[in-house]
């Protein structure tokens, strides 16, 4: 690959999904707050795995698709 195959690295959906994922754990300890109902508690653990496992598999498919380098 020469310099030209590169690409900016906030065009990169790789870096993207990464990120978004990263945010998504943080923002589950950060907003680790008690509610009243457990169900709702409970709900919000679980949206937040699957949020993460979804751009957990986009940054995996991200980067098999990449054609450019992140220069």
């Amino acid at each position: 690959m020469s310099v030209n195959d590169s690409k900016p690295w906030w065009q990169s959906s790789t870096i993207w999904a990464g990120l978004g994922s990263l945010v998504v754990a943080i923002a589950g300890f950060v907003l680790d707050q008690p509610a009243s109902s457990s169900d709702i508690v409970q709900g919000g653990v679980e949206a937040q795995q699957v949020l993460t496992g979804v751009l957990g598999l986009l940054a995996i498919i991200g980067r098999l698709r990449a054609t450019k380098r992140i220069g």
